[in-house]
């Protein structure tokens, strides 16, 4: 007997003369069973973006987190848990401890320090021009 998805939509004719609603009727039960047999394994399961949620945070930071700590996982492999699992509470407990842990400074930058000015010589046949910047030539209004 052919399986008939609950999402598709079949176009049929009915060639059988002998065609039984009965069958039908049966199709749709068992339909409707395995459509809760799905939602309930759905609904017993955590995603990554729900347990972001409830730990306080977004789902691309956790999902960071997780690519660090799991290198191994196939790339596209959706994360998610069942509800109640142990591997799930060992991920809530691993991010908390990474969130409570001190945080290491970040090593500050160092201001380049200006090297000294070297003094040149000049000589007397030298041309040399005074040029006094101000503020209005380089459009500053103080």
């Amino acid at each position: 007997m052919a399986r008939i998805s609950p999402n598709k939509v079949i176009k049929a004719t009915v060639i059988d003369k002998d065609f039984n609603l009965n069958e039908l009727e049966g199709l749709e039960e068992e339909i409707a069973e395995d459509t809760k047999k799905k939602k309930a394994k759905v609904d017993n399961m955590v995603r990554a973006e729900q347990l972001a949620k409830e730990l306080g945070t977004d789902g691309p930071k956790l999902r960071a987190w997780l690519r660090k700590q799991y290198p191994n996982r196939p790339k596209g492999a959706a994360w998610k848990w069942e509800k109640d699992s142990e591997e799930l509470q060992e991920v809530i407990d691993g991010y908390i401890a990474y969130k409570e842990a001190p945080k290491k400074e970040k090593p500050k930058k160092k201001n380049k320090e200006s090297k000294p000015v070297k003094a040149v010589a000049v000589e007397e046949d030298d041309e040399v021009m005074d040029i006094d910047f101000d503020d209005d030539d380089f459009g500053i209004d103080l």
